[in-house]
């Protein structure tokens, strides 16, 4: 059977499983490593336990070293799961898996036959650094599966494939990249952006204000009461 003749969709389907089985594989297997790993792991059980959703804490101090949507992830995990290795890590590795069809969607859109477009998908959701990501109960690997869904979205905003609704998809994505990450999130979109200026994307202004303003109002639903817990700390 030709791979070609095999529907885009069922293609991605496949590639996400088998790269999420090997996410998976050996995660519940060995203990938390390094520093921070614990860290991560300790203040979303405590979330978790607490009942505090709003500022992570670590050894009873406040961890105010990253935004709180990773640590809401692997809470909701822990919620299900328990708190164990595998729950910690359990976000990381469906984050770098979703990598995969976000990948190999922009390889279509840019017009990339579906087997390559597939195999660009696997290869950003295989490389070390990504199954080390994947392995991991840290903030890196979410980033990376959020930034590859937010540049699927824009790319589609670039090609006139996306309307109001793939125009919002972007702006929630890198809201919540930067909930997860903080400023470092928006290094990807904004070189993207660059990029597609420079091939002649001319966006609406209206538009542009009106996705920025939905980005920091989700930002500022968790930001501004979290600044105001830690007096501005955070």
């Amino acid at each position: 059977m030709r791979l070609d003749r095999v529907p885009f969709a069922a293609l991605c389907a496949v590639a996400t499983l088998l790269v999420l089985a090997a996410n998976l594989a050996g995660s519940m297997c060995f203990e938390l490593l390094d520093v921070d790993e614990p860290r991560f792991a300790t203040a979303s059980r405590h979330l978790l336990r607490s009942g505090d959703w709003l500022v992570p804490h670590f050894n009873g101090a406040e961890r105010l070293d990253k935004p709180i949507f990773v640590y809401w992830l692997q809470a909701a995990c822990m919620a299900v799961l328990g708190p164990t290795e595998f729950a910690a890590r359990l976000p990381s590795a469906l984050a770098v898996a979703i990598a995969v069809p976000a990948t190999a969607s922009i390889g279509r859109t840019l017009g990339l036959r579906p087997v390559f477009a597939i195999v660009a998908g696997v290869a950003v959701a295989t490389c070390g650094a990504s199954q080390a990501l994947a392995h991991g109960a840290t903030a890196d690997a979410t980033l990376l599966g959020l930034t590859a869904w937010s540049s699927k979205a824009m790319v589609d905003v670039f090609a006139s494939r996306a309307g109001l609704l793939g125009s919002t998809a972007a702006w929630v994505l890198v809201a919540l990249a930067f909930l997860t990450k903080g400023p470092p999130a928006l290094v990807s979109p904004l070189a993207l952006v660059a990029g597609m200026v420079a091939g002649g994307w001319r966006p609406r202004t209206s538009r542009i204000l009106a996705g920025a303003l939905l980005a920091c109002a989700i930002v500022a639903a968790w930001a501004i009461p979290a600044l105001v817990r830690t007096e501005g700390r955070f």
